[in-house]
């Protein structure tokens, strides 16, 4: 593993771990609209993952980086938010390779959006279970054997069976509670 793969897996090493609120809210407190973040999340439908992006504000105050909640509209931490630092500046190459990676290998996505900025994840990459979708941290990598237009870049940190981080199960399909008739 090169330099920037080791600083992605320990940040993400220990996510599951007992979180330091008070250390986040101030780590909240400090940060604002505009600043270079690194955040390490922890969710059920997504495992652990990391967020290289521009802190943005959203609907009702609430703090976000690449989309993902930092905090609650009263700037408390969201509840999947682990831990948040300064930005990690890592050279990513704009490369993607010639096949989706399968589900449970861990990847470094770095994708150039309109409205988020340069946003980079780490993860577990995820597919669904009714969809054709590969997902890392929420965002579309590719959709069945197409990348996402805005990616920029993907490399595989570890092949499913490399490496130790949990493999969340294949995503269900969300249900909003629609009823038969």
């Amino acid at each position: 593993m090169d330099d920037a793969t080791r600083t992605d897996t320990a940040d993400l090493e220990g996510a599951a771990g007992r979180r330091d609120l008070p250390g986040l809210t101030q780590a909240l407190a400090d940060a604002t609209v505009g600043d270079e973040v690194r955040a390490v999340f922890l969710s059920r439908r997504h495992g652990a993952f990391l967020v290289d992006g521009i802190v943005r504000e959203g609907v009702g105050g609430a703090l976000k980086v690449g989309g993902v909640l930092l905090t609650d509209s009263a700037r408390r931490p969201d509840k999947e938010l682990r831990r948040l630092g300064p930005h990690a500046d890592a050279d990513e190459p704009d490369a993607v390779p010639f096949e989706l990676p399968p589900h449970g290998a861990l990847v470094r996505a770095v994708f150039d959006h309109e409205t988020h900025g340069r946003v980079a994840l780490t993860g577990v990459a995820t597919e669904g279970a009714a969809d054709d979708l590969l997902v890392v941290g929420g965002w579309v990598v590719g959709h069945d054997g197409t990348w996402a237009p805005r990616l920029v870049s993907l490399t595989v940190l570890a092949a499913a069976d490399a490496h130790d981080f949990v493999r969340p199960p294949r995503r269900e399909s969300l249900s909003f509670g629609a009823t038969e008739e």
